[in-house]
């Protein structure tokens, strides 16, 4: 079970499933509510210190724990006598969880962590409850009508609800309420119904323990995360009532629903808090409760992937008491082989782990599964049940998987209560329906038949449940050294039989492995495990260290400084100067001299790597593209370059270069020759390239040197003049062109001597890059020389521009207002957010941030006001899928923070990698140009909390495909 959260590693979680997922300290709650589906909880700790779970070795004296405690600076939250721990609180964190785990007085040590929410009655609504009875597809439910005809239930068997409480007060579940005797002072029961609601029995009310469990006033249950006697469901989605219903709402009452078992009593226990968070510890010391107060069977509809000691050991406690655990196998599409969840996937045949079914005997789209450790399916999608304050509803998830199981656990005990937990279990497996749809999706390939399991019941002799499960340590995306020998720990159960692989070629059968391996690389380690007929097995990924290439080129600057970075990660880095001294030992440094400078690159082996590249300073000179020579590369040069379009000068040097050292004159007026319009341009500079001729290749040196401010007037903003812009539609289809008319207000002044206009158009998309602006036409119509000139900004982020120019080409003398010029804008197909626009949310905001006028003389004439206009919002509308390449393979899998992607496209396109968590928020984004045949694409995400998160390539045309990976730490 996962949980749709990030939280502090050090934190363990559980929830209701509205779709949970854990991260490796974390468990989840197992529903989908039909009211709060997608709803996100923010993860919060319940404290602001550490909890952690620790036990001593047998017969360590209380001082020395006290000593203990006092030196690492722990206080004591509480001992839990059960489980033989103690609850510590450490604000200092890991490090001290590392020494103490060191100790020779203590056992172990771990995270606490906080888990989060996973003959027919005459009951009107029964209708509603498919998994029941359904009327869609009939015997694509749990046949529970046959199944009452041998029992309803019995009133002897109580059934614990490890979850967020339940309304115990509600009228279809107060009558099935667990009632603890020896806490019933007064011999009348512990609920009496008052004023039309249920409520304690003020006469068994006492403040202290009776039953002498360690609980006072425990009458129907206990609050294990408030520490109180009320197990009520605060919850805002009613999880555990909802479970509760299922389980045992009360049958042929003539009133709402009818549970599975219609006299079993439901045992409230609650770990998860009003916000749906609990702490393993709680968790654990309610099954502890459960055990000891005598239920049989359990309910736990929460889950997460943190393996944990302390739940290991509290499973064999209830093994002992030969106690069912029924948990939730987890909403995330995964498979719980490869991705164990906890509970559910420790290895026992106490426990049994349900998938959800749906009403066509599917397998549940969001349902985990694992041919290994899944034992089988239940009705888990559109579950009709009770809800606090009396109410009924509707919630989807293995978190209502679970607790039909569980039913049918109650059912099995009522016939005879002391039938074995094993073959409680093994009735189950062995007597489920097999649709299709399930085969090789859990270990019984079925989901559950409850009037089959009773039918059969006592009839046969059942066969073992099959429970081998493969594992071992180290974890996946380890890394090692070259010919260091690694071993690989067997933490396998209940396998006999051993075989390890390397890469697919077996290595030994031993139970141990101890392997070195040869070469850089990643590898893949798979140990099968096996029991009879009964077969498992489990794939990691060793990394052995590899130093990537660093990122370098030759520097060619306009400048005086430069700053040269590695571009990939090592374990140490070296840079030295042209004269071999070190300059840094940092990923990046800023070098002053030009020259060639060398970097190093070491690894966790002590392998290096060493490249070098060549630095060239120019110092302050003219940048390439500033044609008029202010300073500024924007859209005022593509005007002066319209202006000198066409025209040549003498020939450069062959070794002038674009980034030759070019002083700007004193005074660049009397530098320029005059035009036709009296303007003088300095042909040399207008040659942004150097190849002797003004033309359109020399607009690509200005649009690939834009100032970043987008600004084209640096004077005072004001002016007679205004400049509007007018898209021609409100909507844009992806990957075509929008025509936009560029509007003029002289305020009748006379523009006989306006040469041209240049403006910036500044836009808000949701994209980093990807929007273009180009002109078409110029001054009243007439075609201009710039033509169809692209203008992509080198700008990323939510807010950027771009810039744009009309060279005037008539020579009639014109005043008032009206169009000046057209251009248009795209919007690439391969940037914009998937999910914004499959949402109808994406749109483009366009506004004119910046304008000026050039007159004959060279004056510039401010255009005003410049922000004035108010945006015009454009529609973006997605145009049909073209499938553009498949992703084939996301690995490691887990991983810690590098993950490789092999991408298979049929031809060269553009795609976006987005690697996003369970929120839906975007953590990693990177853009990759595929090419013909298998790309394989190296991400070298962040430093990621763990869980599971979602791997998206989005190519052209937003065809998209999705691979979900799990970060350990």
């Amino acid at each position: 079970m996962r949980c749709n959260r990030t939280l502090n590693q050090n934190r363990t979680f559980f929830t209701p499933f509205p779709f949970c997922i854990a991260s490796p300290f974390l468990i989840t709650c197992l529903c989908v509510m039909l009211f709060g589906l997608g709803h996100r909880l923010q993860a919060q700790s319940l404290n602001d210190g550490q909890r952690w779970i620790v036990k001593f070795k047998a017969h360590t004296p209380f001082s020395q724990k006290a000593a203990i405690q006092s030196r690492i600076g722990a206080r004591l939250i509480r001992s839990v006598p059960q489980g033989q721990f103690q609850l510590w609180s450490l604000p200092a964190g890991r490090a001290q969880l590392e020494e103490l785990n060191a100790l020779p007085e203590v056992a172990w040590a771990e995270p606490d962590p906080i888990y989060t929410a996973t003959a027919l009655p005459n009951d009107p609504e029964l209708a509603q409850q498919w998994g029941l009875a359904n009327p869609t597809l009939p015997g694509a439910d749990i046949h529970a009508a046959e199944a009452w005809e041998i029992t309803p239930g019995s009133a002897a068997v109580t059934v614990a609800v490890i979850d967020a409480g339940i309304d115990w007060t509600h009228p279809d579940l107060a009558e099935n309420i667990w009632q603890n005797a020896g806490e019933d002072l007064d011999g009348d029961g512990v609920l009496v119904f008052v004023n039309g609601r249920w409520q304690f029995d003020p006469d068994d009310l006492n403040g202290q323990d009776d039953d002498g469990n360690g609980y006072p006033d425990d009458l129907i249950g206990w609050d294990f995360a408030n520490h109180d006697n009320n197990p009520y469901d605060d919850t805002p989605h009613g999880h555990g009532t909802h479970v509760g219903g299922i389980i045992a709402a009360r049958g042929n009452n003539a009133l709402g629903i009818s549970g599975v078992s219609w006299h079993s009593k439901l045992m409230p226990l609650k770990f998860l808090d009003q916000n749906s968070r609990g702490y393993l510890s709680d968790a654990i010391a309610a099954l502890d409760y459960a055990r000891s107060m005598g239920a049989r069977v359990s309910n736990n509809s929460w889950g997460g992937y943190a393996h944990s000691q302390a739940l290991e050991e509290a499973l064999q406690r209830l093994e002992a008491a030969d106690h069912i655990l029924v948990a939730a196998a987890g909403n995330n599409q995964l498979n719980n082989d490869q991705y164990p969840l906890y509970p559910a996937s420790l290895n026992s045949d106490h426990i049994v782990a349900v998938a959800a079914s749906t009403e066509d005997d599917q397998l549940a789209p969001f349902s985990n599964y694992g041919p290994n450790t899944v034992d089988l399916a239940a009705p888990g999608v559109n579950i009709y049940s009770t809800l606090p304050n009396g109410s009924y509803g509707t919630s989807s998830g293995t978190s209502m998987a679970a607790p039909f199981v569980s039913g049918a656990v109650a059912l099995l005990l009522s016939l005879d209560p002391n039938m074995p937990a094993a073959e409680v279990v093994a009735q189950l497996l062995n007597t489920t329906d097999q649709p299709g749809a399930l085969i090789g999706k859990t270990t019984s390939s079925g989901r559950l038949n409850l009037a089959q399991a009773l039918a059969t019941s006592g009839q046969q002799t059942p066969g073992p449940a099959c429970k081998t499960q493969a594992r071992f340590k180290p974890r996946s995306s380890y890394t090692t050294c070259i010919g260091e020998e690694v071993m690989f720990i067997n933490q396998s159960k209940q396998a006999t039989q051993y075989s390890w692989h390397i890469n697919g070629q077996q290595v030994s059968t031993q139970r141990v492995l101890n392997y070195a391996f040869p070469a850089n690389g990643q590898y893949e380690v798979t140990l099968y495990a096996s029991k009879g007929n009964c077969h498992s097995q489990v794939s990691k990924y060793i990394q052995v260290y590899t130093l990537e290439e660093p990122q370098l080129a030759d520097v060619n600057i306009c400048k005086s400084t430069a700053r040269l970075s590695a571009g990939v990660e090592a374990a140490g880095y070296l840079w030295q100067g042209p004269d071999g001294s070190t300059l840094s030992t940092a990923p990046e440094v800023v070098v002053s001299q030009p020259g060639q400078y060398q970097l190093t690159l070491t690894d966790g082996c002590g392998q290096q790597l060493s490249r070098s590249l060549q630095v060239d300073l120019q110092g302050d000179c003219v940048w390439p593209g500033d044609v008029n020579l202010d300073g500024r590369v924007n859209g005022l040069d593509f005007l002066f370059l319209g202006l000198a379009n066409g025209a040549s000068g003498p020939p450069r040097s062959p070794a002038a270069t674009a980034f030759e050292a070019q002083p700007a004159p004193a005074n660049w007026q009397q530098s320029f020759p005059l035009n036709e319009w009296g303007i003088r341009v300095n042909y040399k500079h207008a040659d942004c390239n150097g190849d002797g001729v003004v033309d359109l290749q020399d607009a690509d040196v200005i649009r690939q040197n834009l100032s970043p401010d987008c600004g084209i007037y640096a004077g005072q903003q004001q002016g007679a003049f205004s400049l509007s812009l007018i898209p021609r539609q409100d909507s844009l289809l992806l990957g075509n062109k929008l025509m936009v008319d560029i509007a003029l207000n002289t305020g009748g002044a006379p523009l006989t001597e306006v040469v041209g206009v240049a403006f910036s158009i500044e836009y808000d998309l949701p994209l980093q890059q990807g929007f273009q602006f180009g002109t078409e036409q110029s001054w009243l119509g007439t075609p201009t020389e710039l033509g169809s000139l692209s203008l992509t900004p080198p700008l990323t982020g939510i807010t950027a521009c771009s810039q744009g120019a009309f060279v005037r080409t008539d020579q009639l003398s014109q005043s008032g207002e009206g169009v000046v010029g057209q251009g248009w804008i795209t919007v690439d197909i391969h940037d914009i957010d998937t999910y914004s626009v499959l949402e109808g949310k994406a749109s483009l905001s366009l506004r004119i941030k910046d304008a000026v006028l050039l007159k004959a003389d060279g004056t510039v004439l401010p255009v005003s006001p410049p922000l004035a206009q108010q945006s015009r919002s454009i529609r973006l509308l997605l145009p049909p899928n073209k499938p553009a390449f498949t992703l084939t393979n996301v690995y490691p899998n887990p991983t810690t923070d590098l993950l490789n992607l092999e991408i298979n496209a049929p031809f060269s396109s553009k795609t976006e990698i987005f690697v996003k968590n369970t929120l839906g928020e975007t953590v990693f984004a990177h853009k990759y140009m595929l090419t013909n045949g298998k790309n394989v694409l190296k991400l070298k995400l962040p430093a990621l909390p763990a869980g599971l998160y979602t791997c998206e390539a989005v190519g052209e045309g937003l065809y998209r495909q999705l691979h979900k990976f799990l970060i350990v730490r």
